[in-house]
C-alpha cells in the first residue's frame, strides 16, 4: 500500500466521521431535553393520562349509589278483538287501548356503609391510576438515560479507534518512508498495514454500533427523526460520587414506584373487605311513583237501542305511591362469611408482598451501591492504567524508531492502550447506569 493511497484512506474514513458530526449539528441535544421531548412522545404516559381522566371521572357519589334513581316511564297499548264466542258478554270486534305515564323514583336509604366503601375504593382507583401513571414516567426517564449514555459511550469507543487508526496510520506512513531507504524490510511494513487494516475495520464496525445506539436513543424518545438528527451536547463524565446509604433507603420506603403500587393496592385489599362485610347488614330502600293511565274502549257495531254506532269511551286513573322497604339477609349457606374470609386473606397477601418488595428492594439497592462504589475504585485504576499506557505508547514509537522493538511489540501495546481507554469509558458508563437505577429504585425521577 502506497503512502499517498493509505492517507487517501483515512481522509476518507475521518471524512465519514466529520460528516456524521456536521449531520449530528443540526439540532443539538441534551439529556434533559431527551427526556423531555420522551416524555412528550411516549404513547404508554398519553395512555395512562386517560385512564387517570376515566378513574376521576368515575370517582363520583352518584356511583357509589348515594343519591336516588328517577326514571320517567310511558306504555301505550293497543288491542283489536273480534270475539264470537256465544257465551261471552261482548261479541264482535272491538278496540281497547290504553296510555301510561309514570315517574318513578328508587333509592337506597341504608345498606350497612356499601356506599361510602365504594366511594373509598373509587378514589382509591384513581390513585392507583396516577401511581402507575408516574411509574411509566419514571421508567421512561430511566430507559432514556440509559439510551442516551449509551450513544456517549459508543461514540467515545469511536473516537478512541480514530486515534488508534491515526497511530496505524503514521506508523505504516514511517515504515513506508524507512523500506525506501533501506533501513526496514517488506515483513515489517506488512504487519504495519495489516494493523492498519485491522484497525479500519474495527472503525467500520463500532460506526455501526453507534448508529445503532442513535436509533435506540431515538426510538425510546419515539422522535419522527433519522438517528443522525441530533448532536449529544452532554459528555460522559464522572457521576457524583458520593452516597448516603442510609438516606437512600429512607428514600426507597417512601418513593419507591413499586413500593407505592403495592400500597395502594393494600388499601384496595382493606376497602374490599369492608364492601363484603356490607353485605351482613340490612338494606332499607325508598320506592316512590306518579303514575297515570287514559285508557279507550270502542265496539264497531251499532247500538240496538239506538240504532246508531256505538261511542268511545274514555277514561282516567292517577295513582301516587310512597313506600318503604327493607331486606335482611338470614342465611346464604355460608357464602358471604367466605367472601369476606377470602378479603381478609388477600389483606394479608399484600402485606406479604409489601414486607417482600421491600426486602428484594433494599437488597438491589444495596447490590447496586456496593457496584458504584466497585467501580469508583476500578476507575481510579484505570486512570492510572490509561496514564501508564499513554507513556508506554510514546516511549515504544521511540524503540520502534531506534529499532529496540519489532512491529508486533509495537502493536501489542498500541492494543494495551486502546483495551484501557474502551475499559476507561465502560467504566464511567456503567457509574452512569448504576447511578440510574439507584435514582429509579429510590423513586427520585417521580420528585
Amino acid at each position: 500500500m502506497r503512502t499517498s493511497q493509505l492517507r487517501t484512506y483515512l481522509l476518507l474514513i475521518i471524512s465519514f466521521s466529520l460528516f456524521q458530526v456536521d449531520l449530528l449539528g443540526q439540532r443539538q441535544l441534551s439529556l434533559q431535553d431527551a427526556i423531555a421531548r420522551g416524555l412528550d412522545n411516549n404513547h404508554n404516559i398519553k395512555i395512562s393520562e386517560k385512564q387517570i381522566e376515566i378513574a376521576e371521572n368515575s370517582n363520583s357519589w352518584a356511583r357509589a349509589g348515594k343519591y336516588p334513581t328517577i326514571t320517567a316511564d310511558v306504555n301505550w297499548n293497543n288491542n283489536l278483538t273480534r270475539e264470537n264466542n256465544q257465551a261471552s258478554f261482548l261479541r264482535g270486534e272491538f278496540y281497547v287501548g290504553s296510555l301510561s305515564p309514570g315517574i318513578n323514583m328508587n333509592w337506597v336509604l341504608y345498606n350497612g356503609g356499601l356506599t361510602g366503601a365504594t366511594k373509598e375504593s373509587l378514589i382509591a382507583n384513581v390513585d392507583l391510576q396516577r401511581q402507575l401513571s408516574s411509574t411509566t414516567v419514571q421508567q421512561t426517564i430511566q430507559s432514556i438515560h440509559q439510551a442516551y449514555y449509551d450513544v456517549l459511550l459508543q461514540e467515545s469507543r469511536y473516537n478512541t479507534l480514530i486515534e488508534t487508526l491515526e497511530l496505524s496510520a503514521d506508523r505504516v506512513n514511517y515504515e513506508e518512508a524507512r523500506k525506501e531507504f533501506g533501513s526496514s524490510n517488506t515483513f515489517s511494513l506488512i504487519q504495519f498495514e495489516d494493523a492498519y487494516l485491522a484497525d479500519s475495520s474495527q472503525l467500520i464496525i463500532q460506526g455501526n454500533i453507534v448508529q445503532a445506539a442513535r436509533r435506540n436513543l431515538v426510538r425510546v424518545m419515539n422522535d419522527d427523526v433519522t438517528p443522525e438528527y441530533y448532536e449529544l451536547v452532554d459528555e460522559l463524565a464522572i457521576p457524583d460520587a458520593t452516597i448516603d446509604v442510609a438516606e437512600l433507603e429512607d428514600q426507597l420506603l417512601a418513593s419507591n414506584p413499586d413500593l407505592q403500587v403495592l400500597d395502594v393496592n393494600a388499601r384496595i385489599a382493606a376497602i374490599n373487605t369492608k364492601i363484603e362485610r356490607t353485605f351482613n347488614k340490612p338494606t332499607i330502600a325508598l320506592n316512590a311513583g306518579l303514575n297515570g293511565s287514559y285508557t279507550a274502549f270502542k265496539i264497531f257495531a251499532d247500538d240496538p237501542n239506538t240504532g246508531e254506532p256505538f261511542e268511545t269511551r274514555t277514561g282516567d286513573t292517577y295513582r301516587l305511591t310512597a313506600n318503604v322497604s327493607a331486606s335482611y339477609p338470614l342465611y346464604d349457606g355460608g357464602l358471604r362469611k367466605d367472601n369476606i374470609q377470602n378479603a381478609r386473606l388477600q389483606q394479608e397477601i399484600t402485606q406479604t408482598e409489601i414486607l417482600e418488595a421491600t426486602a428484594n428492594l433494599k437488597n438491589q439497592l444495596n447490590i447496586l451501591i456496593d457496584n458504584f462504589n466497585n467501580q469508583l475504585e476500578q476507575l481510579r485504576l484505570l486512570d492510572r492504567q490509561l496514564d501508564n499506557a499513554v507513556r508506554n505508547l510514546t516511549i515504544s514509537e521511540e524503540r520502534l524508531k531506534t529499532g529496540q522493538i519489532n512491529s508486533l511489540d509495537y502493536r501489542t501495546i498500541q492494543n494495551a492502550y486502546t483495551n484501557v481507554s474502551f475499559n476507561r469509558v465502560n467504566t464511567i458508563f456503567n457509574l452512569l447506569s448504576i447511578r440510574t437505577d439507584i435514582a429509579y429504585l429510590v423513586g427520585a425521577y417521580g420528585s
